[in-house]
């Protein structure tokens, strides 16, 4: 199957690829390729679902993905350019999906041999148990994957025992009513940070948690010790990201939160604040 069908769904993918909206997609191709359909003998609605469902697709295609995909990057710290690699595969497999709809639906057939079409239903019912047969392989991979991976996007107890994401509002306010301020310089395998307070005596040792959002494999504790307010240690290595960078006591009673987005922001200013205010 080729002609005004083949064109819709090829014209539709790539203009995804510019617009990422499957609205703009219908309403630019579909002017040229639904007409060309119905002049080649698909129905009329045939040759409208045939052009939804390819602009829908196309929707998919990268880099833009409707938007998609800068939501993706920024909601898991994945790179953008990953995310983007890994999509076009399902964006194309949508393509060529509709392009399977084609080969069943052929619109006008002009006389065709029995043996021929018979020889076309056998091809398709084979294709058909290996289309089966490649999705249960598939879902087993998955399985497997989310089975044995250790980092994943979806948050483990890990993060509930208290590393900086669970809030202890008593530790917040005796680190404001200190008035606790921190300068953090992550940079060449070291870590170093200057501790200043209004009121009260500096620890000698202080922890510091490096948490990533997503990955919690790459999430570091140190233990830092220290004189007159100055900190420092060896860091492993940070993976570019959003990370969370929490400081606070040997005896965990007071504790400051701050961010850093790596590798731009390698010096990273943290005040205490009082988290009633």
């Amino acid at each position: 199957v080729g002609g005004p069908g083949l064109v819709a769904v090829v014209a539709s993918g790539l203009t995804g690829t510019i617009s990422g909206s499957a609205i703009a997609n219908t309403a630019s191709t579909g002017v040229i390729t639904i007409p060309l359909m119905k002049r080649a003998g698909f129905e009329s609605k045939f040759a409208a679902g045939v052009e939804a469902a390819s602009s829908t697709g196309g929707q998919l295609m990268p880099p833009i993905m409707g938007a998609g995909a800068f939501v993706m990057a920024s909601f898991t710290q994945i790179s953008y350019e990953y995310i983007v690699l890994i999509a076009a595969l399902p964006a194309t497999t949508t393509s060529i999906a509709v392009l399977d709809a084609l080969k069943m639906f052929p619109g006008p057939i002009i006389e065709l041999h029995i043996s021929n079409i018979h020889r076309r239903e056998e091809i398709y019912h084979r294709s058909l148990v290996s289309r089966i047969a490649t999705a249960v392989i598939a879902g087993f991979v998955t399985y497997w994957l989310a089975a044995t991976t250790d980092d994943g996007l979806v948050v483990d107890d890990y993060y509930k025992q208290g590393l900086a994401v669970n809030q202890v509002i008593a530790r917040d306010r005796l680190a404001a009513k200190l008035g606790l301020r921190a300068e953090v310089r992550l940079a060449d395998g070291l870590v170093s940070i200057n501790l200043q307070a209004a009121s009260g005596r500096l620890p000698e040792i202080i922890l510091v948690s490096l948490i990533h959002p997503t990955r919690a494999g790459e999430d570091q504790v140190l233990k830092l010790a220290g004189h007159n307010g100055t900190y420092g240690g060896a860091l492993a290595q940070m993976a570019p990201g959003h990370w969370q960078i929490s400081i606070e006591d040997e005896s965990r009673s007071w504790r400051m939160n701050g961010t850093a987005d790596l590798p731009a922001e390698t010096t990273i200013r943290i005040e205490s604040v009082n988290s009633d205010s």
